[in-house]
This record gives structure tokens, C-alpha cells and sequence, in this order.
């Protein structure tokens, strides 16, 4: 029996009524029709999630264990594969989690089904900006980046238990030196913002989802068009100063 044909007509159906019948255009149907599907999986999808969260903790406590047994016998794969397991069953920790591999490979027909089925509908839709749904855009990706970049640090934040301090209610500009030195301080300028990503970038090589050489890459970009580019050239504030009358 052809489930895929049903399932598939089944989505532009309801991205077409919400589109038209509802009023909401291609575009907001097409998220209306996505956050449909994603509520209708979420009971098999919040536990696959909290799995995959326990897992990792467990894995995290774990790597000293692993990058000794790995230094250990790196030069033996045969003897590291065993230790490895014995490893981990010692710890109770699977090496597959089958529940959450299962899970997964039953949500995949579903989403691809959705992906497909989108890929017809919206050929030639706008949405907000964008001219055409089907065709790149720069503009979103940057978009994609960032809030992906925002979430990795703010889950760095809580895996580490990052205290930013308690509340402040004073006046910084009006704080001695020997009070303000003791004060958390947020870099205070573009420059000093991509110094200390430089220093500290690790949280977003986690997953694979940034690689190194991708944070370089923009970090000498943003200093090089941004922070070079008006550092050699004269401020409009220093015409005001030295050559207004």
C-alpha cells in the first residue's frame, strides 16, 4: 500500500488551506504547518531529547576515563575497542542508545515527507524578504548562524554553571577605581569582543555545528573590514574637534 503519495498530498493540503482559506500566505503557512508537525511528534521527541541529554552528561563526566584508555592503547585498536566497552558497560551507558536511534528513524519518513512535499509548494513564494523560498538566501543563513550561536553559549552557560554574578545597583560611573576593578565587565568594544572569542570559542566547536577555522575566518574578516577599516580612518568626531571653528 503507497503511504507516501497520501502523506505527502496530506501536507500540501493543509499548507494550501492555510495558506489560502486562512489567509496567511505560502509562508506562514508552510510555519504554521511545520509547528503542526513538530507538536504532533513532540511525545516521541521530548524523551529521545532528555536521553540524549542524560547520555551526554554521562559521556562528559567519562572523557578523562576515555582519553586515558585511548592514550593507553592508541596503539592498539583491537585491545582500546574492548577496554572501550568494558568501559562503558562498567558505567551502564550503551554504546547505541537503540531507544533514541529508533525514535529518530521514525520521525525521519515524516520530515522528509515534509520536506518534499515543501519543496513543490514553495517554488516561486515569498515570505518576508525573501523572493523565493527554494533559493538561498545570505540574509537568513546569517540569521540561522547566529541564533544558533546564541543558544550554543547560552547552554554553555547552564552545562557549566555559569554564575554571572548578583545585581548591581550602583552607578558604574560613579564607582572609585578600587570599587569598579572588583566590577564583571562585558567587553567594551567590537575589538575586545573578538579578542575574547578568540580566547574563548570552544563552546561552539560542540556538535561539529562551527569549526575552527570557520570562527577565524569571521573573526579576520570583522577585524579587517570593521575594526582596521575605521580604526585608519579619521573619526568625524576628530573633524569636529581640531578643524570645526
Amino acid at each position: 500500500m503507497d503511504i507516501w503519495g497520501p502523506w505527502l498530498e496530506l501536507i500540501r493540503t493543509v499548507v494550501t488551506a492555510l495558506a489560502a482559506d486562512a489567509g496567511l500566505g505560502v509562508g506562514f503557512g508552510i510555519v504554521v504547518a511545520t509547528v503542526l508537525l513538530r507538536s504532533i511528534v513532540l511525545p516521541l521527541a521530548w524523551p529521545i531529547a532528555y536521553r540524549a541529554c542524560i547520555r551526554q552528561k554521562k559521556l562528559a563526566k567519562l572523557q578523562p576515563e576515555l582519553r586515558a584508555v585511548q592514550d593507553k592503547f592508541r596503539d592498539q585498536p583491537d585491545v582500546y575497542l574492548r577496554k572501550l566497552a568494558e568501559l562503558y558497560k562498567a558505567r551502564e551507558i550503551a554504546m547505541v542508545d537503540a531507544k533514541s536511534l529508533l525514535g529518530a528513524l521514525v520521525q525521519m519518513p515524516l520530515f522528509l515527507g515534509m520536506f518534499q512535499a515543501l519543496r513543490t509548494i514553495g517554488d516561486g513564494a515569498r515570505f518576508l524578504w525573501i523572493p523565493n523560498l527554494l533559493r538561498p538566501d545570505i540574509a537568513l543563513a546569517m540569521i540561522a548562524g547566529l541564533a544558533t550561536a546564541l543558544m550554543m553559549a547560552m547552554l554553555d552557560g547552564i552545562q557549566n554553571k555559569i554564575d554571572p554574578g548578583k545585581p548591581l545597583d550602583k552607578d558604574i560611573y560613579a564607582l572609585a577605581p578600587e570599587e569598579l576593578k572588583d566590577v564583571p565587565k562585558a567587553p567594551g568594544s567590537l575589538d575586545e569582543s573578538l579578542k575574547a572569542l578568540e580566547r574563548d570559542h570552544a563552546f561552539l566547536l560542540k556538535g561539529d555545528v562551527f569549526t575552527s577555522e570557520v570562527i577565524q575566518t569571521w573573526i579576520d574578516y570583522k577585524r579587517e573590514n570593521e575594526v582596521d577599516a575605521l580604526r585608519l580612518r579619521p573619526h568625524p568626531y576628530e573633524f569636529a574637534l581640531y578643524f570645526d571653528n
